[in-house]
């Protein structure tokens, strides 16, 4: 069963060679638990449901909208997997209030779902959005 997880992850996350041909950035949907909860401490409520969550994605691939992500490792055991991952992209669109910059960035991250009936019905995603606003030039830090 992990190894079908594992599959099922790393096809789930790329992007399909005849959408990419088209120019769209169309991803498999992963199923999702009615009840997923997006464990994000920082996040408000209502962006944890899987209405927010789905949101918070469709923002992101506004923002950036030739975003790829590559799979690094792909980890399952235990009604987990779990996946360390780079994204790369454009910035497009408005993200976070910032106007679209026209630059290339990379942003690295780790993802962990909990799965349940065959379906994510929680996840944690750590992403490395400091390192994304430098990219930006929203913020620079200290010396």
């Amino acid at each position: 069963m992990y190894s079908r997880w594992k599959s099922e992850t790393r096809r789930s996350y790329g992007v399909r060679s005849r959408d990419r041909e088209r120019g769209e950035l169309r991803r498999r949907r992963r199923p999702l638990r009615r009840g997923l909860r997006s464990a994000r401490p920082s996040g408000p409520e209502e962006k944890r449901r899987p209405e927010g969550f789905k949101e918070t994605v469709e923002a992101f691939r506004s923002a950036f909208p030739d975003v790829e992500m590559t799979l690094h490792e792909v980890l399952a055991d235990g009604g987990y997997v779990a996946f360390r991952a780079t994204e790369i992209g454009t910035h497009e669109g408005e993200f976070m209030g910032i106007e679209p910059t026209g630059r290339r960035v990379e942003m690295e991250g780790t993802v962990i779902h909990r799965l349940e009936d065959g379906k994510v019905a929680e996840t944690w995603a750590q992403f490395d959005v400091l390192g994304l606003l430098r990219q930006l030039g929203a913020i620079e830090l200290p010396r």
